[in-house]
């Protein structure tokens, strides 16, 4: 009777002290049976468990529990192990929270829309910022995949479909001189009036959650194909990025 743990014990106010039967072990946690019911345990003391073992289970006042000792053994039948848990799984939608357009050596304030190719100004290149946002909310998830919803205004370039470039950057806000470039990538083509949720490169969807990029934009190193697409204030989800993320 030298492993059984004393009865006589001196809970905390609230806290109890319950019974239950030890039918898994995994590491430092067990699966145990109490009254019907299966719950995983961690185990608080150095006890070194086994199926069959009457355990002493700690319930704390906060809603916690844990498995402190041995009372005894039992032999089987045990009941099942439960499958595991499904894995949880959502998503966060990061809308942008400035954007604009470089062109001719500054930004424009007469033009709030996000743009690309050359109207006769020069060469633009449109930006959507996000802050850190995306780095801190997601934090210590797993990325999954991600899209950013882009609409292309109606009275603005040829109407037929026109490619988008879409660039990578690093910048958290606006800064004197646009965002380097980190990558680029041809998402697609809208129409004029035209909106959809592009789907970013695996590769991007990293970079933005570990902070290696803090925002997309869109632009070429030639004056055609000329697109505008919505500004903030005519859509407040031009530019957003969904990221699908699991646990």
């Amino acid at each position: 009777m030298a492993d059984l743990l004393p009865l006589v014990l001196q809970p905390e106010p609230g806290n109890t002290y319950v019974r239950g039967v030890v039918s898994a072990v995994s590491g430092a946690n067990v699966t145990v049976d109490i009254s019907g019911r299966l719950v995983s345990l961690p185990i608080l003391s150095p006890w070194v468990p086994a199926v069959g073992d009457v355990a002493l289970v700690l319930q704390t006042l906060d809603g916690r529990s844990y498995a402190i000792g041995k009372l005894g053994h039992v032999t089987g039948p045990f009941p099942p192990v439960p499958p595991p848990s499904p894995t949880a799984t959502g998503y966060s939608t990061f809308p942008a929270v400035q954007a604009g357009t470089y062109v001719a050596g500054v930004w424009r304030p007469d033009i709030a829309q996000v743009m690309h190719g050359d109207a006769g100004l020069g060469l633009c290149r449109g930006v959507w910022w996000y802050g850190d946002a995306i780095q801190y909310t997601l934090a210590g998830l797993r990325p999954l995949s991600a899209t950013i919803f882009i609409e292309r205004r109606p009275d603005a370039g040829n109407p037929a479909s026109q490619a988008i470039n879409a660039i990578l950057h690093r910048s958290v806000s606006q800064t004197a001189t646009p965002p380097a470039t980190i990558l680029s990538d041809p998402l697609g083509s809208l129409t004029v009036d035209q909106s959809y949720w592009w789907p970013l490169p695996a590769t991007w969807v990293t970079k933005l959650c570990d902070g290696t990029a803090r925002g997309i934009g869109v632009y070429q190193a030639a004056s055609t194909p000329f697109s505008a697409y919505s500004s903030l204030a005519e859509n407040d989800q031009s530019g957003a990025i969904r990221i699908d993320w699991t646990v």
